[in-house]
């Protein structure tokens, strides 16, 4: 285990050394018009870090780990400072074998626009989890945000205030959305739509690259919450004939919309450093490989649910098995359009005003695929004003 991750190390280090583009500035899109992607935040950007543990819940055994009693969830704060308060709370899922850095490029944009972020690092999904990254403990990550989100709530009305004196007053507990990617995608939906482990509390989805064909039409309409897919043309973990492309029909009430020449990994942070590779989502199939068996992906299946909730148990078992053959765009324009879309769709459903709100509605339906036409599509099955 430590050698398959000192190797998978080494591999992203040598990429980002030979491509020398650790400090490489953000391209600026070319033919991009839209202010949205670079004009000056509205406030600075504060973070925090802070451990929660939930003492009611447990964490399972995992391989070579006798599990624990409790469930740790070390976590990052991104807050807008000097914000009037209360803003909306997003609370973000990273993807497997990955850590909630990797989402820092999107926090903190929602942060300078006025939103409260959190991030945990989850027990037993996250690269350096005790017994080796699981899919398994997928299935418990809607409690962890449930718990987040009452510990949240806590210290914004005033408990424990010493703990985070800057979030006091901070969150409003009627604005909260939920984000990821990949499996923090699906993290998210099953935080917001399953019958059983969903929080009423949560009322928009931002879903990265989700794993999408273990769900039925049947689950997305439990409750039918604003929602917004975001998928990669060029996606080389998750095939886009069983995902992405099937965003639209599954979810008929979603904005969905499709990164031109977008790669898994490009959703990511640290893919920044691999923006000379041709394929980037090898390396993370490499790995994938190397924690996941069909054993384990059975089960993961068929933990999620019956098809009675809307979970097709009989799903493809079609991890990493398509290769992508188009074009992958840098990294770095997959972000800067993640970002603006992301923030759109949830101004479109938070912003303090109907103004605000409209205007960002107007952006997702008319302007986004207008102005970032070489980076983005718009699904057939796109809504507009939901």
């Amino acid at each position: 285990m430590l050698v398959k991750r000192l190797v998978l190390a080494g591999l992203v280090l040598t990429a980002a050394l030979i491509c020398g583009y650790a400090l490489a500035p953000d391209p600026r899109p070319a033919g991009a018009n839209t202010r949205a992607l670079f004009e000056d935040r509205p406030y600075r950007v504060a973070a925090l870090e802070l451990t929660f543990i939930d003492t009611d819940r447990e964490t399972s055994p995992n391989r070579d780990y006798a599990g624990s009693q409790t469930r740790t969830l070390p976590t990052l704060l991104w807050h807008p400072i000097d914000a009037p308060g209360p803003r909306p709370l997003i609370v973000f899922s990273h993807g497997f074998s990955a850590h909630p850095r990797g989402g820092a490029y999107l926090a903190s944009y929602l942060a300078s626009r006025g939103y409260v972020v959190a991030a945990a690092v989850y027990p037993l999904t996250h690269f350096g989890a005790p017994g080796d990254p699981t899919l398994l403990d997928v299935v418990n990550q809607p409690g962890d945000i449930s718990f987040l989100l009452d510990e949240l709530l806590a210290l914004s009305a005033g408990d424990r205030a010493e703990t985070a004196p800057a979030l006091r007053g901070a969150i409003d507990a009627q604005r909260i959305g939920v984000a990821g990617v990949s499996l923090g995608a699906m993290t998210s939906l099953l935080v917001a739509f399953h019958p059983r482990l969903a929080d009423a509390r949560v009322n928009a989805v931002a879903a990265l690259a989700p794993p999408l064909s273990t769900f039925t039409t049947t689950y997305f309409a439990h409750r039918p919450l604003p929602l917004l897919i975001l998928t990669a043309a060029q996606d080389g973990v998750l095939p886009p004939t069983s995902h992405g492309d099937r965003a639209g029909k599954l979810a008929p009430h979603a904005r969905v919309f499709e990164l031109r020449g977008g790669s898994h990994i490009g959703f990511s942070g640290p893919a920044r450093l691999l923006r000379a590779l041709s394929r980037p989502d090898d390396l993370t199939c490499y790995f994938v490989r190397g924690n996941v068996d069909a054993s384990q992906q059975i089960a993961f299946f068929a933990g999620l649910g019956s098809p009675a909730e809307g979970i097709d148990t009989q799903a493809a078992d079609d991890i990493c098995e398509t290769e992508p053959v188009g074009r992958v765009i840098d990294p770095r324009l997959q972000q800067i359009a993640t970002r603006v879309v992301v923030g759109a769709f949830f101004d479109a459903t938070f912003a303090s005003s109907a103004r605000e709100r409209a205007a960002a509605q107007r952006y997702l339906d008319e302007s986004a695929t207008a102005e970032l036409g070489y980076l983005l599509n718009r699904s057939a099955g796109y809504q507009s004003g939901r």
